[in-house]
């Protein structure tokens, strides 16, 4: 395998990895606060502190793996 295809490979792999984290991390907040949509997001956050905490914790989470994914595409 050449460089060029191992690196785009290795990028595919890291995107899928990261889409299917994402996508276990989002079901699992709404096992634990219920539905969300950006038309709730704000009520159901404010229906408790154990919910702000777990919708933050995903926020914080996911804002940080964009950052990580944006900073990565900086170093192509």
């Amino acid at each position: 395998m050449s460089e060029y295809n191992k690196s785009a490979f290795d990028q595919i792999k890291k995107d899928t990895i990261s889409a299917w984290q994402r996508r276990w991390e989002n079901e699992r907040v709404e096992d634990l606060v219920g539905p969300i949509s950006a038309n709730n997001l704000i009520s159901v956050m404010m229906e408790s502190e154990a919910n702000w905490s777990i919708i933050q914790k995903f926020a914080e989470t996911l804002l940080r793996s964009k950052k990580r994914d944006l900073d990565a595409g900086k170093d192509m």
